[in-house]
């Protein structure tokens, strides 16, 4: 074999080696990048979900704050025509207290609550007192029952108060003092 024959084998076997070679080189390349733009791609795709779940949290408190405001405004506006809503019904409650004051049945009870003052006081020193727009029926009311009644210095919207000294008591059944009562008790 000559020489040229033996370079031209050595060539081709050198060729096909650097070749075998560069292909090796070149598939740990390619795997290696392959590598990394799988990674790259897991990464951005990790950091797009974060910012995603971290919009989406953003928006849902933007949406509570405003769904809590709301609510808190139609709590607020609920609660004033509550408010509105009893004041109209407790001025139509003073209104038949007023109409109920000019009737007979409204004297029975007065004679009533009386007789019930001085069966409590037992015998013991009795004041009653009087509303003062009551003033026109207090002669009647004494005669009925048998009590002195003393005109009270200030309205307490009808009914009767009354102070028991010996046992240091006062009965209040005075209408604005069982009015006052009730709306504190009173919800919608």
């Amino acid at each position: 074999m000559e020489i040229n024959e033996k370079l031209d084998i050595f060539n081709r076997a050198t060729i096909q080696a650097a070749e075998g070679q560069s292909r090796e080189m070149l598939e740990e390349q390619e795997r290696l990048y392959r590598e990394m733009l799988t990674e790259y791609e897991k990464r951005k795709q990790e950091e797009q979900q974060t910012k995603t779940r971290d919009a989406m949290a953003r928006v849902r408190r933007e949406i509570n704050r405003a769904v809590s405001g709301q609510m808190m405004e139609e709590k607020k506006n609920f609660h004033a025509k509550q408010e509105e809503q009893k004041a109209e019904l407790f001025a139509m409650v003073e209104e038949h207290i007023r109409a109920f004051r000019g009737t007979e049945a409204y004297i029975r009870l007065l004679e009533e609550k009386i007789g019930t003052a001085r069966d409590f006081a037992g015998g013991e020193e009795l004041t009653v007192y009087l509303d003062p727009e009551d003033e026109p029926l207090r002669g009647r009311l004494e005669r009925e029952t048998a009590c002195v009644l003393t005109p009270a210095e200030k309205p307490f919207g009808g009914g009767i108060r009354a102070v028991i000294p010996a046992k240091n008591m006062l009965l209040d059944e005075s209408f604005s003092e069982k009015l006052e009562r009730e709306r504190e008790l009173f919800s919608l």
